[in-house]
């Protein structure tokens, strides 16, 4: 069946292969491409059709979302018309695995507005609490660690769902993933400016208090996915699971079965009254998630070989430690011969010496979110990059195996415009390569601290960046899913690949310079063999991919996932060694180091693991 979508029509269906509706005349596509074949929902302001796309081969599913407003010129519906052009602005910026693609937005000649996105195949978890039942604390874990790391990265970009309830939350029928639609009370916001009082948007249930008052934090969403976790825990509606009179939470007394007491505390923060009392980030709320007790001083436990899933070529990975010391999400690793460094989103840098990694021989603290480090091959220098659009390049001292003391001499450098999300010494240690927000890339004297030069062309973040070993050519990789290859002498541009569907989030180059390696967004590694010219991509990834890194002896790559998992492939056979589920979220950085074919693995789960294979 084809389905009219004139709504003034009176008998909108119509026959599969009908061009133009039999009933009023109006032309059935869309665009001359989307096909509306069933209604499946309706609100005040709007109506969504199932449909597919004509215009390809397969004739894909998607959704369509018609702005259909029952009253014409009211301020109400004015609003409206906003919240849904806001909708696709947000749909358009926000490229995440778990969040529905936006594959057209446009006014037709009457003045309509039509929305066409991807189509999630499943139900909402309001549906799947009635048709299930209550839903265990496993599962509630479950819909946290996917939806915790998926607000982070709409916070990061500056957004806020502000409705985020079990409607606005699919299961996705044919693998049991959750999808966070409804992105048309989204709102952008600044993260260093308050919210302004305005427009009271939300569902009452659900939403924080203050946006009962017109603002909305990003804590804002973490209440929401709070209240959403104790109703789909209990069953009640979240108005009877709070005492007026006392002005405290119940729900705990409305319980079928016990629940973790850290789970339990992470709820209770989720939905604090006052957003100073709830977590500041998703992240936060991440780290607590995995931390059954945070240590008050550094240790180091020795955890239980995992058992690597099935795989094509026989291998095993073992980890061999576990170090516990950050108290925050960590975001980044780096190595040289001697040291690890590391940066978590509390601000903390930490130096380790990996032959006795009880604790970090030096710290120091940037006041805020670490994104990125980098180690000098000379040793004698160490630099962060963080929110706050700073770059921290640090001297080491070191006597014997040991860090005396780290200088900040050239700390604070004045940096980019926007977050700094990457970091690369040269290989001479000569000089230091940053990347951010504002896409561009500068090159510093690791010296003196001052810049050298500033290369444009990256339409989107930079996110990634790594010298050829003979130091004159610098790659980077961005969210405009390019790489580009830059002359560092000549400082310009020589060549631009359009690599992945979707944001690249990590870049690896071997020592021998021989293979270059990106992950991304979309579920890929894509693998460029410089000596021979071939290309070939590695797909097996449930989740988007953060981390990438080449062993020394360039025979195996190493990926890491937002679900925790890490990935062995066999760079010959282009083969998978091994699957293992190195973290119980995800896997932000990972390296080998430079001499041997230790792995290194950091999670937002606030973990850092070394592994080798058995």
């Amino acid at each position: 069946m084809s389905y009219c979508l004139e709504p003034s029509c009176q008998r909108p269906e119509n026959p599969p292969q009908s061009n133009f509706c039999r009933n009023c005349g109006g032309r059935l596509r869309l665009r001359d491409r989307y096909l509306g074949i069933k209604p499946i929902g309706q609100g005040g302001f709007g109506r969504t059709f199932q449909a597919i796309d004509k215009d390809k081969p397969s004739e894909p599913t998607c959704v369509i979302k018609q702005f259909f407003p029952q009253m014409e010129g009211t301020t109400a519906t004015q609003k409206a018309a906003e919240l849904f052009t806001q909708e696709a602005v947000a749909l358009e910026q926000l490229n995440h695995p778990h969040i529905p693609k936006l594959l057209a937005y446009f006014i037709t000649p009457d003045r309509r507005q039509y929305l066409v996105q991807e189509f999630i195949d499943g139900q909402n978890l309001k549906e799947e609490l009635s048709q299930e039942g209550i839903f265990s604390p496993a599962k509630i874990q479950e819909l946290l660690v996917t939806l915790l790391p998926m607000l982070t990265y709409i916070h990061q970009l500056g957004f806020i769902h502000r409705d985020i309830k079990p409607e606005n939350i699919i299961r996705r029928s044919q693998d049991g993933k959750l999808y966070l639609v409804d992105f048309g009370a989204a709102k952008i916001t600044r993260a260093n400016n308050p919210p302004q009082a305005g427009t009271t948007i939300g569902t009452p249930e659900f939403m924080a208090p203050e946006q009962g008052r017109g603002g909305a934090f990003e804590s804002s969403d973490l209440y929401s996915l709070g209240v959403t976790c104790i109703h789909l825990l209990t069953g009640i509606s979240p108005f009877n699971l709070f005492d007026d009179d006392q002005m405290l939470w119940v729900w705990r007394d409305f319980l079928a079965q016990p629940i973790e007491p850290q789970l339990g505390r992470v709820l209770d923060k989720l939905i604090q009254y006052k957003p100073v009392d709830r977590y500041l980030s998703a992240k936060d709320a991440i780290g607590d998630l995995f931390t059954q007790s945070t240590p008050t001083t550094p240790e180091i436990s020795i955890s239980t070989p995992l058992t690597p899933t099935p795989t094509i070529i026989s291998q095993t990975w073992e980890c061999s430690s576990t170090i516990i010391w950050h108290s925050k999400p960590i975001n980044a690793i780096a190595s040289n011969r001697k040291y690890l460094i590391s940066g978590d989103d509390g601000g903390t840098v930490a130096v380790w010496n990996l032959t006795m990694p009880q604790q970090p021989i030096a710290t120091y603290s940037t006041n805020n979110s670490v994104y990125t480090v980098a180690a000098s091959p000379n040793h004698s220098q160490i630099a962060s990059g963080d929110k706050n659009r700073k770059i921290q390049l640090r001297r080491v001292e070191s006597i014997g195996n040991s860090c005396q003391e780290l200088h900040a001499d050239f700390s604070n450098l004045d940096s980019h415009s926007g977050y700094v999300y990457c970091l690369q010494f040269s290989p001479d240690g000569a000089t230091l390569a940053s990347g951010g927000a504002d896409r561009r890339i500068r090159l510093w004297n690791a010296d003196t601290g001052k810049i050298i030069y500033t290369l444009d062309g990256h339409q989107e973040t930079v996110t990634a960046i790594e010298f050829m070993p003979n130091g004159k050519i610098l790659v980077s990789a961005g969210a405009d899913r390019t790489i580009r290859f830059w002359d560092v002498a000549q400082k310009q541009l020589l060549k631009t690949i359009e690599a992945h569907d979707e944001k690249i989030h990590a870049l690896a180059v071997s020592q021998d310079g021989q293979l270059i390696v990106s992950g991304s967004s979309d579920r890929t590694v894509r693998v460029r063999q410089l000596g021979n010219g071939s290309n070939y991509t590695l797909s097996g990834h449930q989740e988007g991919v953060l981390s990438v890194a080449i062993s020394p002896d360039s025979k195996t790559i190493a990926s890491g996932a937002i679900d925790g998992t890490v990935k062995l492939w066999d760079v010959s056979s282009q083969q998978l060694i091994t699957t293992i589920q190195a973290h119980q979220t995800a896997v932000k950085s990972i390296v080998f180091q430079p001499l041997d074919r230790t792995l290194i693995t950091a999670s937002w789960d606030r973990t850092i693991k070394i592994w080798h294979p058995g």
